[in-house]
């Protein structure tokens, strides 16, 4: 759905008018349908990863998106002992060498 309202336009689920009657953004009352071929080319669009600035190359569609982000090696972890961050990926080496670690 997208929002009505110009200054707006966020896409949005369709669940949400339904639970909070208005736009989650904005809170404007009135969405519309946004029309199958717009989306259709919406869901072909490649994102890159919001890790893209730490090294990720991932180029994603919206099925993808949000499943690669949760496990991205480039994604930025805190070390639970000394407060260090660190890649996820790097995490594992940093765990073996952390001075804090008891």
């Amino acid at each position: 759905l997208l929002c009505s309202n110009s200054k707006c336009q966020a896409i949005i689920c369709q669940a949400c008018p339904k639970l909070f009657h208005k736009c989650p953004i904005c809170n404007q009352d009135e969405v519309k349908e946004i029309p199958k071929i717009l989306m259709k080319s919406f869901y072909e669009i490649q994102f890159a990863c919001q890790f893209a600035n730490s090294g990720c190359e991932e180029k994603l569609d919206l099925t993808t998106f949000k499943e690669h982000e949760g496990k991205c090696s480039f994604a930025s972890v805190t070390c639970q002992y000394c407060w260090k961050t660190v890649f996820a990926s790097g995490l594992p080496e940093h765990m073996g060498i952390c001075d804090k670690m008891p």
